[in-house]
């Protein structure tokens, strides 16, 4: 496969714009660069809240059709998953 995000063709690779937001004990205590961690806004309709909750982020759970289809898709934006919300 690819030894690093940075080889993999047409991929943004390097921080979010949100680790530009976040106090430094947020971003070196939680997250390990080692992996790529990032933090990601996520958007759910507020019925959906507690299924979320009891059961995580599940893409087999995912309701609709997407244009990359059934996942769980993340945004660097909080205004971009802020659509989602209904």
């Amino acid at each position: 496969m690819f030894p690093s995000l940075k080889d993999v063709p047409k991929i943004k690779y390097g921080r979010s714009k949100i680790d530009e937001l976040l106090l430094n004990s947020w971003k070196t205590d939680r997250l390990l660069p080692e992996i790529n961690e990032e933090y990601f806004f996520h958007g759910t309709k507020a019925d959906r809240i507690q299924g979320v909750i009891a059961q995580g982020l599940d893409p087999r759970l995912a309701m609709g059709q997407a244009v990359l289809g059934q996942a769980i898709y993340m945004a660097e934006s909080s205004t971009k998953a802020d659509q989602y919300t209904g």
